[in-house]
């Protein structure tokens, strides 16, 4: 028996993540609410985004402080979960992110529940964007503005620099 190509375990890797993710959300959901679900998920993704951002500089070798360090740990996020997005950068202190393309949204979707998608990314996208800001540096902030989710064409995320 040949042994899986590294493409075949990042897959299977990838597939678990996301299949945890919406069980248990599924799970919590059934037990309980919706609402307790969704708020037990943003703690979540609270946690999750510092453990993902601190791994990303450690593998990236990043020291972390700057917006491009920010957008470099954000660049093996975006990889590894498969976002389709662009990077616009108008000033040195300022990125802006258009996601295109995103596999939360394709998983709401393929399972059927792309009615909840609006209420969970204003709940989970500013979370995790401000915990991987934060993790990178004290004065890098992210907004979420309008997302695919909410039936725009494209998720904008501001990331700025702010004070020296």
């Amino acid at each position: 028996m040949a042994a899986p190509t590294p493409e075949a375990i990042i897959e299977y890797l990838r597939r678990s993540y996301t299949a945890a993710d919406g069980l248990w959300f599924m799970v919590v959901e059934e037990e309980s609410s919706f609402e307790r679900a969704l708020a037990l998920d943003s703690k979540v993704w609270g946690i999750l985004a510092k453990i993902q951002a601190r791994r990303a500089k450690e593998l990236l070798q990043l020291r972390g402080g700057s917006l491009d360090d920010l957008l470099a740990g954000l660049a093996l996020k975006f990889a590894a979960e498969e976002y389709a997005y662009r990077v616009e950068r108008p000033q040195a202190e300022r990125a802006q992110v258009v996601i295109e393309g995103c596999p939360w949204l394709r998983l709401l979707q393929k399972s059927g529940r792309e009615a909840l998608a609006a209420t969970v990314a204003r709940e989970i996208c500013p979370v995790d964007f401000s915990a991987w800001a934060r993790e990178f540096g004290p004065g890098l902030r992210a907004q979420v503005g309008p997302t695919l989710c909410e039936g725009h064409p494209w998720c904008e995320v501001t990331l700025v620099t702010e004070g020296p």
